[in-house]
């Protein structure tokens, strides 16, 4: 007797009871109602959270939780000196790279021509750096606080970070006496708890010796991210809610003024989350301490990322999985259509009842095993057949519903803040360069991955095929020579293999979505088995970097957002963590190289830049590249586009490497840092990157690998004032000629001490 059959039903009947264990903290029942609401009272909020708290904890949920049209999209890299500085500025410096032009990014570091001001520890120093041989520093701010970034505007400084917020637990008066010291026992010492608290000062700079704070904001919750244009910043935080007995409700202080939010106040979906937070959108006048604060808040998931335009902000969160939706649609999709109707019927009064979730599965199991057994082994076959082909379908269908990104619109004018629209993309983002807006169409890219235990595990390799559960998918493998270069070799050529869509471990995706975020425009299910590493978005174009074992770089044109159309891809070894505009027609990636072991294993290498011509859209080309060092190098700059400075007119890119050397085949195991700074390139179109030198900030005797590689001589941040180059670190600032690099001159900062919290009693 077959027993694939019976297998096959077993796995359906029991998906209820399977799933909802191993989906457990995100497998919930959800509404469909993506309608924004209000509430009417604090009761309807605190009713609104325990019910959903209750049909969570039911299924295994935890609800509480204690990067305009053509090239223009991106950053200038050069500015006009600001009016406000005083003494001689630069005529010609840097500035944060970021991914719109017009919406500036806290970092921690900022310059405008004459001043620096950067971050170390809890501090926030300024220097007067320019001219370079009279580089000095001005004053220092220490702050109660982790400091997540800073912007300069004009003659005002805005911080935001994390306060250091420590309570002693309160403890009953009749408990008082096992707090004490008492014979031998020593001491016991009350329990501390951190209470997040959020802040956002504004400084008054004009006179850099004395900054002078004209505007203290604090926020219950964390900070997450902030943007500003012109005068305004724009800033979100989260607050956690601990329990639905006692909600409390997010406040305000702003000067000493407490505005605590009312319930009426906050906007709310009547959805299930797996947690919910409140979210405090902030719009602050950096000019005028006086102007009125405003603030939305929003009652939603766990906010991820955000993408800020000059007219909208775009906060995402990932939707919940609905497990009730998903049992449903597993039975009138794969199961149901396969049985005849008085078996199906007899499923269908089971799903219907109200017996436990365990009961039901081995009902059910029952009844499609003595079904089996009325069969031939013809009919089995074919049954077992249809079965497998509507599963694997349906496990493609599912990836894209059970992983859905949320997307919120809220309309931003002169520090008015409006909520608009709300949607769905499938996928999870993987940063800010995935999502960019365009001729109001909001365009996001996404990857999907399998995460049911249906169908195996699909490799692709050079050697083996692995199968489904009953090895089927072999039969509808298709096999086909690439031609792909690798290291060492201008090509060689591989053999890959093809796996059907719906057996793919990820697929990658990108919507296009209008101004309401109803999918308009759709291209689906790019690069089978990878995930994409990089994306930009310039134009009516758009560049995705998606990786396994070789890169394809994708050209997509978005010119019609109703059709989105790959134009070319480029399949070369390694991969870019992010993309940068070189010209209209050429496009900068950092990343890693990829060598390819004997047996077929991708091994990952040093950092690698490479430069792509997209010219022609169909026929991407790597033009040139430059390997740094072996496995295990790393810069910030491929989890973090500010450490990358690029300005073309100067050919000229910095990046901060951590630097391994060594042969890539070397065994695994603990290969040693050999140094840690910035490698600074003479980049062009002819001669591709051309190493000029290498910056450090570690003294000549410096001994501790862990100090030299990861403390306050590590160089995070560098920039250019006129013909002069700094590299910061947390302990000092250094100066060089961009010409010829040699040292002008450094300056040594504070240095970052070890904080200790107080405590609050």
């Amino acid at each position: 007797m077959r027993t694939g059959l019976i297998v096959l039903f077993a796995i359906v009947a029991v998906a209820v009871l399977g799933l909802s264990i191993f989906y457990i903290n995100s497998t919930i029942p959800t509404s469909t109602s993506n309608q924004i609401r209000k509430f009417s009272s604090y009761e309807e909020l605190k009713t609104f959270l325990k019910t959903k708290m209750e049909e969570s904890s039911y299924y295994g949920g935890g609800l509480f939780a204690s990067r305009t049209a053509g090239i223009g999209t991106t950053a200038q890299t050069t500015a006009p000196a600001a009016e406000s500085t005083k003494g001689t500025a630069g005529e010609d410096y840097s500035t944060t790279n970021i991914q719109v032009a017009g919406v500036d990014e806290a970092d921690i570091v900022k310059n405008d021509g004459k001043y620096i001001y950067t971050v170390t520890g809890n501090k926030i120093v300024i220097l007067d750096a320019f001219p370079a041989e009279e580089a000095k520093i001005l004053s220092t701010l220490e702050l109660n606080g982790s400091i997540a970034g800073i912007f300069i505007n004009g003659d005002s400084l805005t911080v935001f970070g994390n306060l250091y917020n420590y309570y002693e637990y309160p403890v009953a008066e009749s408990a008082a006496p096992s707090l004490k010291c008492a014979g031998d026992r020593g001491c016991i010492v009350p329990p501390i708890r951190y209470v997040p608290k959020a802040f956002a000062y504004v400084y008054d700079i004009a006179d850099r010796e004395n900054p002078v704070l004209k505007r203290n904001v604090t926020v219950d919750g964390s900070y997450v991210n902030s943007r500003m244009i012109g005068d305004y910043v724009y800033v979100v935080f989260n607050s956690y809610i601990d329990n639905t007995e006692d909600v409390i409700l997010p406040t305000i202080v702003s000067n000493g003024e407490t505005k605590q939010i009312p319930a009426t106040d906050i906007y709310y979906f009547d959805t299930i989350d797996s947690s919910y937070l409140f979210t405090t959108i902030l719009s602050i006048n950096t000019q005028d301490d006086q102007r009125e604060i405003s603030n939305k808040e929003i009652l939603m998931g766990y906010t991820q990322n955000m993408y800020v335009s000059m007219d909208n902000i775009y906060i995402i969160h990932q939707k919940s999985f609905s497990y009730k939706e998903y049992q449903n649609k597993l039975y009138d999709k794969v199961l149901i259509p396969n049985l005849p109707i008085d078996v199906a019927a007899k499923i269908n009064v089971i799903r219907i009842s109200n017996i436990p979730e365990y009961e039901k599965s081995g009902n059910m199991s029952t009844i499609l095993q003595e079904y089996s057994e009325t069969l031939t082994d013809e009919q089995k076959s074919s049954l077992e057949e249809n079965i497998q082909k509507k599963m694997v379908e349906f496990q493609t269908e599912m990836q894209k519903e059970m992983q859905k990104t949320v997307i919120h619109r809220i309309a931003i004018d002169n520090g008015n803040i409006e909520y608009k629209a709300n949607g769905e993309a499938p996928g999870y983002v993987l940063n800010q360069f995935s999502m960019d807006e365009n001729d109001g169409y909001f365009r996001i890219a996404t990857t999907t991955r399998s995460n049911m235990w249906w169908g195996g595990t699909v490799m692709i390799s050079r050697s083996e095929v692995s199968s489904s559960g009953t090895g089927s998918v072999e039969t509808t493998v298709a096999r086909q020579e690439r031609a792909v270069s690798l290291q060492g070799e201008e090509s060689k050529t591989e053999t890959v293999t093809e796996v059907p869509l719906a057996s793919a471990q990820s697929l990658n995706h990108l919507y296009v979505l209008d101004s309401d975020l109803k999918i308009v425009g759709r291209l689906e299910n790019l690069a089978p088995n990878e995930s994409i590493y990089s994306a930009r978005f310039l134009g009516d174009r758009a560049y995705l970097v998606t990786f396994r074992r070789v890169d394809p770089l994708f050209v997509i044109d978005l010119s019609s957002p109703t059709e989105p159309k790959v134009l070319g891809k480029l399949k070369i070894p390694g991969y870019s963590d992010y993309l940068h505009p070189y010209d209209e027609t050429h496009i900068i990636g950092i990343g890693k190289e990829v060598l390819e072991s004997e047996g077929g294993m991708a091994l990952m290498q040093g950092v690698k830049l490479g430069l792509f011509d997209v010219s022609d859209p169909e026929n991407p080309k790597e033009i040139a590249k430059y390997e740094i060092g072996s496995r295990g190098t790393d810069s910030d700059a491929l989890h973090d586009h500010k450490a990358f400075l690029f300005d073309k007119n100067k050919n000229l890119l910095v990046i901060p490497v951590l630097l391994v050397e060594g042969n890539p085949f070397e065994p695994f195991g603990y290969r040693p840092y050999t140094w840690q700074g910035a490698y600074v390139f003479s980049t062009s179109l002819d001669s591709g990157f051309t190493l000029k030198g290498k910056i450090t900030h570690a003294p000549s005797n410096t001994t501790s690998e862990y100090y030299y590689y990861y403390g306050p001589y590590s160089v995070t941040r560098s920039l250019y004032i006129d013909g002069v180059l700094y590299t910061i670190s947390e302990k000092s600032v250094k100066m060089n000629a961009l010409d010829t690099l040699n040292e002008i001159k450094s300056v040594e900062l504070p240095s970052p001490q070890e904080q200790i919290y107080p405590i609050t009693k």
